[in-house]
């Protein structure tokens, strides 16, 4: 494989596993130990140009969905408001 292909997959993987990181350290802040049953949802700041890999995460199944806060905006920052089920985490 050509190098420059080799390093955008390998930044893409960072991006992906830094984006479920930073969703996981989001839901442990907000819940503690005591993650309630079902459907739990939890607002994360990220830049927009994550929105893709959001979606590969939705696609995946480790999320159940996720919404753009419309009322947020902080530069290239966005609120996402993500829906994840607490019994497969």
């Amino acid at each position: 494989m050509n190098a420059k292909i080799q390093t955008t997959i390998k930044e893409q993987g960072k991006s992906y596993q830094d984006t479920l990181q930073a969703i996981e350290d989001n839901l442990l802040a907000t819940y503690g130990c005591l993650l309630p049953s079902g459907e739990v949802t939890v607002p994360l700041v990220l830049p927009w140009t994550k929105e893709g890999v959001l979606g590969e995460l939705k696609r995946q199944g480790k999320i159940l969905a996720w919404k753009m806060d419309k009322d947020y905006e902080d530069g290239n920052n966005r609120r996402y408001l993500i829906t994840l089920d607490a019994d497969r985490i």
